[in-house]
């Protein structure tokens, strides 16, 4: 499992977790990880841009999730257009590492950019989830996307 965006480390302990003893969790951030991981995880410190510069750019995954977000201006439309711009990378990246029915998990601001990002997640998974945590306020832009079966070998 690949999450990017993994600071402060919360979605990398928790996908360790699922992962099993058994299994590995990767995490990529532009920050540190300040917090104790579990022995089948492990962070990498760069820009996402950069994840040939690491290991991380030659495993295969099942499952690459993303938490990035961009630094908040307080416009609504400026950090929407900011989220899509980090969204499509994540994917762009995760359509190169999934493994054939991998599946994609995303945080997303909405915006007038979001439906065009639906479309290109639908274009790659073969099921496309909407999904808006009970957590999350009403007022909150932040909602995820997932794609569920990718469609397209490597």
């Amino acid at each position: 499992m690949l999450d990017l965006g993994c600071a402060p480390g919360s979605w990398l302990i928790y996908a360790a977790k699922i992962s099993g003893i058994n299994g590995k969790a990767y995490g990529l951030d532009i920050n540190e990880i300040n917090i104790k991981l579990p022995k089948n995880a492990v962070s990498y410190k760069e820009n996402i841009l950069n994840i040939n510069k690491t290991p991380l750019g030659i495993i295969k995954y099942n499952v690459v999730l993303s938490d990035m977000a961009p630094l908040t201006s307080g416009r609504k439309d400026v950090d929407a257009a900011r989220s899509f711009k980090l969204c499509e990378i994540a994917l762009e990246k995760a359509c190169d590492l999934l493994v054939l029915n991998g599946n994609f998990l995303c945080k997303i601001f909405q915006g007038k950019e979001f439906k065009q990002f639906e479309l290109n997640v639908k274009s790659n998974f073969k099921k496309t989830i909407i999904f808006k945590p009970k957590s999350s306020r009403k007022s909150s832009k932040e909602i995820f996307i997932i794609g569920l079966g990718k469609t397209r070998g490597n």
